[in-house]
């Protein structure tokens, strides 16, 4: 079976994870785009300080607000539950108040509204 995977790690964490798989006797192809780096394209910072104002003026718990910033941070559900030490079935329920209070009704939808007018 193979399984490919597109990573963009420093040459140092990537030296450790190839050490790691050898000691496992794992087979490991490496193809390095050349330029990569330079060509990456890399997302503006967010001011998240401004998304939490935002969010907070519209209604949303502190703890609402720190879902949704932990969701634009790229973190999945299972992470937010995990981090607060809950099940994921109460942050769905988080995620329904905070659509229900903001008027849209998907994460990317949430995303797009939370950051828009965000100085980056």
């Amino acid at each position: 079976m193979q399984t490919t995977l597109v990573l963009e790690l420093d040459p140092k964490t990537l030296a450790d994870v190839l050490t790691d798989l050898a000691e496992r006797g794992c087979q490991v192809a490496v193809h390095a785009a050349v330029g990569a780096a330079e060509a990456a394209i890399k997302p503006p910072a967010v001011d998240y300080d401004a998304v939490r104002t935002r969010l907070l003026l519209t209604g949303l718990t502190p703890r609402e607000c720190d879902v949704v910033v932990l969701d634009l941070q790229g973190r999945s559900r299972a992470d937010i539950a995990a981090r607060y030490s809950i099940g994921p079935a109460s942050v769905k329920k988080y995620w329904q108040a905070i659509y229900s209070k903001t008027g849209v009704q998907s994460r990317s939808a949430l995303r797009a509204w939370a950051l828009e007018g965000i100085a980056r």
